[in-house]
């Protein structure tokens, strides 16, 4: 079996790694993940960070980890300044190659109870009141639970730019029926790259709570 995975590890790309600094536990850092992906012969990671953008931090791990690439991207929760363009605009400038939806922040996410009980065990205590608090507030930009580009004047935008770098874009932890919609528009705009994951805890539930 480690042969085979090791074989099916050759010249991959990882397009969702999560490493430390992470305000979550993690297994290795930035670093020490470059390191073992080089050694299994992958291409490329792209790291993922549910507290900000990581292009600043892949830059680094390039310079320091020679014979892989490192990417990084952003995901737009509330520390970023949630559905932000300039935020999603500078990320791209810098060399970000993946631009998530909400995770965390995702009324959806905070909504469901398996997502609460995976924050009670991993991450620290102070972040859910916060996020519950943040739940029940919506952005002064959005006038829907739903993020499209009808109700969130900023999704066009990030759309939009997410198109013209010809990057990937991800639904985060949104909901299937929030998923469907977007994705839709997305394509309508011009977005070609949409890697697919498994349509697990966070997007099992039908509807948006």
């Amino acid at each position: 079996m480690t042969r085979l995975c090791d074989e099916l590890l050759q010249g991959a790309i990882d397009l969702h790694q999560h490493a430390a600094p992470s305000v979550f536990e993690r297994v290795t850092d930035d670093i020490g993940l470059a390191l073992e992906s080089r050694q299994r012969g992958m291409r490329a990671v792209l790291l993922k960070a549910h507290e900000h953008d990581t292009t600043g931090r892949a830059a680094l791990v390039r310079r320091q980890v020679p014979g892989i690439e490192t990417f990084g991207g952003i995901v737009l929760n509330h520390s970023v300044g949630g559905l932000n363009p300039q935020a999603v605009d500078g990320c791209i400038k810098l060399g970000g190659r993946m631009v998530w939806m909400p995770t965390l922040s995702a009324r959806h996410h905070i909504g469901s109870s398996v997502a609460v009980t995976s924050a009670r065990r991993c991450a620290p205590r102070s972040m859910l009141p916060i996020a519950r608090r943040r739940s029940r507030r919506r952005s002064p930009a959005c006038r829907s639970s739903t993020p499209t580009a009808r109700s969130c004047p900023g999704v066009r935008e990030i759309l939009e730019l997410i198109a013209a770098a010809d990057i990937c874009f991800s639904t985060g932890h949104l909901s299937l029926p929030e998923i469907r919609v977007l994705v839709k528009e997305a394509r309508s705009i011009g977005v070609r790259k949409r890697p697919s994951r498994p349509t697990g805890r966070f997007s099992r539930r039908t509807s948006s709570p």
